[in-house]
């Protein structure tokens, strides 16, 4: 399987600090960049609100990690893509491993 691992994605997550004017800033810091195979899934079309968007699935496969959720992103070839879900897939052997479900909506077209 780790022949497999060929892409390089970073997943990052999000958080917000309240200032004393109660605005909310955000930003981003990065959890891990780690080796990946991916598995591209069939896309579709979003047509919620009279706007078109296109959507784009990708599976991914990575050694198990305990320090990323749904609640985290992944930034693969300039692109972020949420994460959808992840579930332990396990190989036999010594190796673990997880299988992640990402999505990526571009914009209007």
């Amino acid at each position: 399987m780790t022949e497999q691992l060929v892409e390089r994605i970073e997943f990052i997550s999000k958080s917000g600090s309240r200032a004393n004017n109660g605005e909310i800033t955000y930003a981003t810091s990065s959890i891990a960049t780690v080796w990946a195979k991916p598995i591209p899934k069939s896309g579709d079309e979003d047509t919620t609100g009279n706007k078109k968007k296109r959507v784009q699935k990708v599976d991914w496969v990575i050694r198990h990690r305990e320090d990323i959720d749904t609640a985290d992103r992944l930034v693969w070839d300039g692109r972020t893509w949420d994460i959808k879900s992840i579930n332990p897939y396990f190989k036999k052997g010594r190796r673990n491993y997880k299988y992640i479900e990402s999505e990526f909506t571009e914009g209007q077209f």
